[in-house]
């Protein structure tokens, strides 16, 4: 906690030099200033009866409690610009960070705990700064002032009131170790519930679709509770610091009172004297007070930075550390070869094993999410360059995670996946991004033209190549009917288009890319039956040449394609072409008699 406050305290290093000066200097003129200058009212000005003493005393009293209101004041507007600047630079380094996650970093850490590290950690955060700064840095001051002057002073008092503020210390820290072991099941319920309302918002439709309102209720239900729950666990011990000090304090007051009094009566102290080490003491008690308040915001904090402290030290891309300048350079180089080989026609070359010329290879791959049970095994194949190759297999196969591999969103927790014989997790971003175009199943839509949608914000796709995917996608049609064409700003999420348009513009950013490996991920799904045969046949026609590799469930779409994969509970069952599968995969043979039935149905 501390080091990731550092670290973002060092932009801000000035202010809080200048708010210690400040907070010094109002516990000074406060402790110092105000409550000498009533002994000293007593002494020279009531004792004396000096009128014209007590007319200037009473002047510098005002002219000290004028400071320190303007100093509490610039105190308080400091410390939270200070809370506020280090929030906005977390935030700011948080996003930043997820935005640069590879979708793996991303499924291992859970979006639910992403939004809530970057919102409510940082909030906790803040809190607990702008608190401890506004508030709190008097405490210490007035402590040590205090415990110094009662040292010059009464050496009983003295010891009393430092038995107090050491009892009350020990108790605030320990019952703040009792709570700070709850404190993480507490953000951990808080994450559930978050994710768990973010199902509900997202799948809303289909929730009222399938009638299932009562069950969703329930299950948020619970996730309430559970957070409820976990909350109580974790301040419980905290509510017991506030009535400690605060007895604790007060007690330390009355003892004060009784060794004054009992001194005063034997003539060992003066009253000014009493009435100064009585002022001590109630000075002491209010900047205490505030120290519950405090206790209550560290745990929740701490959790908080380090859930901050691990999201940023998360090595983005997929926690890539290898020195990625050599495979960069190698990539580009196999890149440029094939570019060669296409441009003169020649095909290359069958590569002799798993590792070779492919475009793309597998080699005992395996992955899994969260490092749980392996959702692919011990996969090996090849893919050469302009092949057209087809994924099949039923739901939950693995179809979607073995393209996500093949571009390196994913990275396996066994075996290499490699493009033009290099380790696909050694290549340079840039380098990956150039060599794939990705279609996933589910369409992004950005809130922005629908030009910047289709281009992805690379300049580099011309308008005629734009315009060519919206047609290719028949997605032109589309465009036709908005009023401002490719100019139109698409809404959040792309809810001003339907499902299937949003399908058809999601193709038509990846077709609008050029590429060597398109990996379509059931691009054609939620189109009605004519436009997914105009669809289907303009991509195919535009890949002309070009290494294609498509999830599908039309079986029909691939009869005529040069691999068919055949997927099943995340190992391959077989690979062939469509007549050998059908004579010698009875799976595929299986899910192809029952489609045709259905289809003729």
């Amino acid at each position: 906690m501390l080091r990731l406050l550092l670290r973002y305290a060092k932009p801000y290093r000035r202010h809080l030099i200048a708010l210690i000066a400040m907070t010094v200097l109002q516990g000074a003129v406060q402790l110092l200033g105000l409550t000498r200058e009533m002994k000293s009212i007593v002494d020279s000005g009531i004792g004396a009866k000096n009128t014209d003493y007590l007319m200037g005393s009473g002047l510098r009293m005002l002219l000290f409690t004028a400071l320190v209101g303007v100093l509490g004041a610039a105190i308080a507007y400091a410390g939270t610009s200070v809370a506020c600047g280090m929030r906005k630079d977390m935030t700011r380094d948080c996003y930043h960070t997820i935005v640069g996650l590879s979708s793996q970093d991303v499924a291992r850490l859970g979006e639910a705990t992403l939004i809530t590290r970057c919102i409510s950690d940082t909030d906790n955060v803040q809190r607990l700064l702008g608190f401890l700064l506004s508030n709190c840095l008097l405490a210490p001051v007035v402590v040590v002032l205090m415990l110094a002057s009662l040292w010059q002073g009464d050496l009983d008092v003295f010891l009393a009131e430092v038995v107090a503020v050491g009892l009350s210390v020990a108790i605030m820290l320990l019952l703040m170790m009792r709570a700070r072991r709850r404190f993480p099941a507490l953000q951990a319920s808080i994450d559930h519930l978050n994710l768990v309302t973010k199902e509900k918002i997202t799948g809303v439709r289909t929730i009222r679709a399938f009638g299932r309102e009562d069950f969703e209720a329930k299950r948020g239900e619970e996730a309430n509770r559970q957070a409820y729950e976990a909350d109580i666990a974790a301040n419980r011990p905290l509510k017991f610091v506030s009535p400690a000090i605060l007895t604790i304090m007060n007690a330390s007051m009355v003892l004060v009172y009784w060794i004054g009094a009992a001194k005063a009566q034997d003539g060992l102290v003066e009253l000014s004297t009493l009435l100064l080490t009585i002022q001590y003491v109630n000075s002491l008690i209010s900047p205490l007070s505030a120290l519950p308040i405090i206790v209550n915001m560290i745990p929740g904090a701490e959790v908080g930075c380090a859930r901050i402290g691990e999201l940023l030290d998360t090595p983005v891309e997929g926690g890539r550390t290898a020195s990625e300048e050599d495979a960069t350079h190698a990539a580009r180089a196999a890149l440029q070869r094939g570019e060669d080989r296409l441009s003169t026609g020649m095909r290359p070359a069958a590569p002799t094993d798993v590792a070779g010329a492919a475009v793309l290879a597998f080699d005992d791959v395996s992955f899994g999410y969260n490092d749980q049970k392996m959702t692919l095994s011990h996969l090996s194949f090849a893919i050469r360059r302009g092949e057209r190759v087809a994924v099949v297999g039923a739901t939950g196969s693995g179809k979607s995670t073995l393209l996500a591999l093949m571009c390196g969103l994913y990275e396996p927790q066994q075996g290499v996946v490699r493009a033009e014989g290099v380790p696909i997790g050694r290549m340079g971003t840039d380098v990956r991004i150039g060599m794939f175009s990705y279609v996933p199943q589910k369409a992004m839509v950005f809130q922005d033209t629908v030009l910047q949608n289709i281009r992805a914000y690379n300049d580099e796709v011309s308008d005629d190549a734009v315009s060519r995917a919206c047609e290719d996608a028949v997605f032109s049609e589309v465009i036709a009917k908005m009023e401002d064409g490719l100019a139109t700003r698409m809404a959040q999420g792309g809810m001003n288009l339907s499902g299937g348009q949003r399908k058809r513009l999601s193709l038509a950013r990846g077709l609008a890319k050029d590429a060597q490996v398109y990996l379509l991920d059931d691009p054609f799904a939620a189109l009605d039956a004519v436009t997914e045969r105009s669809a289907r046949l303009n991509t195919l026609r535009a890949l002309d040449g070009k290494t294609v590799v498509m999830v599908t469930q039309r079986f029909s779409a691939i009869a005529d394609f040069d691999k068919i994969i055949v997927m099943r509970q995340g190992v391959i069952d077989a690979i062939g072409t469509h007549e050998e599968l059908l004579a010698t995969c009875e799976e595929y043979a299986d899910m192809y008699r029952v489609q045709g039935y259905l289809e003729r149905g």
